[in-house]
């Protein structure tokens, strides 16, 4: 295999890999809520999630192998959780296992609250106080985190009420974003993985386009670091796919290429070779394997231009000029069984004529031989 086909199975196999890591860049969305307007459509319309799904808070609680399925959750209530403190264990569960959560609101609104680990140090940023309203604008404080990425802060408009919550700031957290009253409205844990959000991110009527795509943002962000634990594996069926591609990608980049016959290429029917070779500025080329007794074999532009009357030596099924005749050289064998010589048709030798050694017996005369119409004659050793 030569070094250009090398880098070009390497080129090609390694963009099948990024297309199936390409596949796993977005991740998979799980909101959790006991509420019976998710924003599922807005979400997927997005465009930054893999998939979106729903787990319906007030009826149940997720088991960790369930959210493990996920990248990131999105966890809020706008009823009572069957189980607050379970929900809220399960959620911490997740985060240690490296799974991203974002805690929205009524998550953190009395007597709403979803309870449990995720309410303790280094998970949810925003703690629980007391509820209160808020001014329906927001302020950024980092302006340059990715969560404001494309978003026009002076055009989103949210649903608020007195139900909201006026949490306070964990020690470690990064305060993003308030009311521009005072209120703290979006923060994010010291490890990057638990987003707070003070907004109710429901279907409700004062959401508006602009506001879901601050969400779609808080909640992507909560993934923080890639890490080992989030990656998912590929199965053995995943594996044999893969290993297949690129089985047949290094196939096609090392197979020989045919080429197409240069001008001048001479042919010998000689039943016997193994090989049929081509000759191309003035080098063998192999463009075949295995050919089958009687099957066309161009003649080496070497032997085209040995003088007249210089034997050969034959060596298997290769034939090459003897040396002057010396003590101890090899003998002399006589010149293999007479084969005509035919040029391709429509093709031209490179330039001038060429000389045919005598001992390949060639044609003599004028006429054209191997019963095809038009080619051209051999006269005097020489092809015209």
């Amino acid at each position: 295999m030569t070094i250009e086909r090398l880098i070009r199975a390497v080129v090609l196999g390694g963009a099948l890999l990024f297309t199936a890591a390409a596949a796993q860049a977005l991740p998979r969305l799980l909101i959790v809520a006991s509420d019976s307007s998710p924003p599922t459509a807005q979400m997927t319309a997005s465009g930054q999630f893999e998939s979106v799904a729903v787990f319906d808070a007030e009826s149940g609680t997720p088991a960790l192998a369930q959210l493990l399925q996920y990248d990131v959750i999105l966890a809020y209530t706008n009823s009572f959780p069957q189980d607050a403190v379970a929900l809220g264990d399960v959620l911490a569960d997740a985060v240690d296992a490296g799974r991203g959560v974002t805690v929205a609101t009524g998550a953190m609104s009395q007597p709403w609250a979803i309870g449990g680990r995720i309410q303790t140090a280094g998970y949810n940023p925003l703690g629980i106080a007391t509820n209160g309203d808020v001014s329906g604008s927001l302020t950024a404080l980092v302006p340059t985190d990715p969560i404001f990425n494309g978003v026009a802060l002076g055009s989103v408009s949210y649903f608020n009420n007195e139900n909201f919550a006026h949490p306070t700031l964990v020690p470690g957290a990064t305060l993003l974003a308030t009311d521009g009253a005072g209120i703290n409205m979006i923060a994010r844990s010291a490890s990057g993985r638990v987003m707070g959000m003070n907004l109710f991110p429901s279907t409700h009527p004062g959401n508006n386009a602009e506001f879901f795509k601050l969400v779609a943002n808080v909640v992507s962000g909560s993934r923080g670091p890639v890490s080992s634990a989030s990656i998912p594996v590929p199965t053995l069926s995943e594996w044999s796919l893969i290993l297949m591609a690129l089985s047949i990608l290094g196939i096609a980049a090392c197979s020989p290429r045919l080429r197409s016959t240069p001008a001048g290429c001479l042919t010998s029917l000689n039943p016997g070779r193994d090989q049929c070779r081509q000759v191309e500025r003035g080098r063998f080329r192999r463009v075949s394997r295995g050919a089958k007794a009687g099957a066309p074999r161009p003649v080496s532009r070497r032997d085209a231009e040995r003088p007249h009357g210089v034997p050969t030596l034959e060596r298997g099924n290769e034939r090459r000029e003897a040396a002057p005749a010396r003590a101890g050289a090899g003998r002399l064998l006589p010149p293999r069984r007479p084969a005509r010589l035919q040029r391709q048709s429509r093709l031209l030798p490179p330039g001038g004529a060429l000389r045919v050694p005598v001992d390949c017996g060639v044609a003599q005369g004028g006429e054209p031989f191997g019963g095809i119409p038009g080619h051209p004659a051999v006269q005097g050793n020489r092809i015209r």
